[in-house]
């Protein structure tokens, strides 16, 4: 990854935090979901998603 690729992802990161996102990416692909205002259930199933998603990529 190059720096400028570095820089992009930090400046996803702190606008993320500042806009109130919960941010959750894929440790081997592109994937990023990001949300807010969504109720706790809501919430669980898209962290179950990206969890389904992630060990999809190990099976």
């Amino acid at each position: 990854m190059s720096q400028a690729d570095h820089f992009r992802a930090l400046l996803a990161r702190v606008s993320d935090a500042v806009g109130g996102f919960e941010r959750l990416s894929c440790p081997h692909c592109t994937l990023v979901i990001r949300f807010r205002g969504v109720s706790a259930a809501e919430a669980g199933w898209l962290r179950q998603q990206m969890a389904d998603h992630i060990a999809g990529h190990t099976a």
